[in-house]
């Protein structure tokens, strides 16, 4: 009986102290892992107009909760004001020269530079077709692919992993042009860029902005590559005082598809993170994922959405969203044409209720065809029945024309079936004497 009781008492000894220690551990982790997480971020600084809330441990700048107050207030900076418009008037009204739209404005004022890497040739014609024409500027970019339609910017040094190509891609592109704002994206991924434009038109593109959708991995948060991510020319900067030659871009990260999180992390080093991108319902702006895949509830198990930095809310997307996945090329030409093609109307019509002009009025159509083709201008009125016998004076039915001029069908056809019979047999012999 003692015996069982001493062994009992250990067993229980050993598992409480062994519950214990992985507890006090566990405690520990946690302590240093939060200290390390505070270190990283505490050098994120509250702007004014900015609220600065805890999440998951992390301060961090929700400098996108008020976006339309701040876009509001730099509109009027600008000396623009904002108008409704009448769908109806302006896609089938009279012209009006003094009538610009909000989008094309933008675009005249806030320059967005696409970089798109290119996998797939075609998926690279099809982005050039569509969403890349609303670039201020578009680059494509390949490791080893090239295409007669596609201008494919490619680099004269040995390129040895995905990092390194985006980074000799900043070089090209910052020598090529003046940056104000520049959006990387895999060639199925579709960008509205007006959308964009408004996100980041009230910010200061000289300052380090890097913007997508966060996730936090391997110690470290950055914005993934499957949803883009967008830079500013003050981050373009950073990255290029970092990596002034080849060699400094070829070191600083080694491995393939892992670009977005050496970007994250060397942009860290600056004091560069992601920001919060979300709309004020906090939806998600930057998706990984196409519509289809999001709008219809799969189970979100990924690291895409268990180790976002920024929780999303049940319903998907915001109507403000800057990118989202395609998957095919048939796809993104069909959702090109369902943004900015087609239209709903939401109003009473009168513009676009108008029948197409045409030379002539319907009812005069009979009177031109009997006097172009009869010469007779003297008939005022005239029923279908007439009109028909009138034509068929002059032209045969289809009935009739058939069998006027395909009499001798049958023995057309019997001809054609011999002729072919008597090739057939010839190609056989000529195949058996071959071999």
């Amino acid at each position: 009986m003692m015996v069982y009781l001493l062994r009992a008492n250990s067993v229980f000894l050993l598992g409480f102290s062994l519950g214990f220690l992985t507890a006090l551990f566990t405690v520990f982790i946690e302590s240093k892992y939060s200290s390390i997480i505070y270190k990283v971020h505490q050098s994120w600084k509250e702007k004014p107009g900015v609220e600065s809330k805890i999440l998951h441990g992390l301060s961090i700048d929700n400098w996108n909760q008020n976006i339309w107050f701040t876009y509001d207030i730099w509109l009027q900076s600008k000396n623009r004001q904002r108008f409704p418009e009448n769908l109806d008037k302006f896609l089938y009204g009279p012209a009006n020269k003094n009538r610009l739209l909000e989008a094309d404005w933008l675009r005249l004022t806030v320059h967005v530079t696409c970089v798109v890497f290119v996998e797939k040739v075609q998926l690279a014609l099809a982005t050039k077709a569509t969403w890349s024409q609303r670039c201020n500027r578009v680059y494509f970019v390949a490791h080893r692919l090239t295409d007669p339609d596609i201008p494919i910017i490619k680099f004269p040094t040995k390129i040895t992993s995905s990092w390194q190509l985006f980074c000799e891609t900043i070089y090209f592109v910052n020598f090529t042009e003046t940056i104000e704002w520049a959006i990387f994206v895999k060639d199925d991924t579709i960008v509205l860029p007006e959308n964009l434009r408004f996100l980041v038109a009230p910010l200061d593109y000289k300052k380090g902005y890097y913007l997508g959708h966060a996730i936090f991995l391997w110690g470290q948060a950055y914005n993934v590559a499957q949803a883009g991510y967008v830079l500013s020319y003050g981050a373009l900067t950073k990255i290029l005082e970092m990596f002034n030659n080849p060699q400094k871009c070829a070191s600083a990260g080694k491995y393939w598809k892992k670009e977005d999180y050496y970007l994250g992390k060397h942009l860290a080093s600056v004091g560069i993170y992601p920001l919060d991108t979300r709309d004020s319902q906090e939806r998600w702006i930057f998706h990984g994922y196409s519509l289809q895949t999001l709008l219809r509830g799969i189970t979100k198990t990924g690291n895409y959405w268990t180790h976002a930095l920024y929780p999303f809310r049940k319903d998907c997307c915001s109507p403000r969203s800057v990118t989202f996945g395609a998957g095919e090329s048939d796809k993104m030409y069909t959702w090109n044409y369902i943004l900015y093609a087609l239209k709903v109307l939401r109003t009473p019509q009168f513009y676009g209720n108008k029948p197409a002009p045409t030379s002539i009025p319907n009812i005069q159509v009979w009177r031109e065809v009997l006097k172009t083709e009869f010469n007779l201008t003297e008939i005022i009125e005239i029923s279908n029945q007439q009109y028909y016998d009138i034509w068929c004076e002059k032209y045969s039915v289809p009935e009739k024309f058939i069998m006027n001029n395909c009499k001798y069908q049958p023995d057309v056809l019997s001809f054609l079936l011999t002729a072919y019979r008597s090739q057939k047999k010839q190609y056989d012999r000529d195949t058996v004497t071959s071999q």
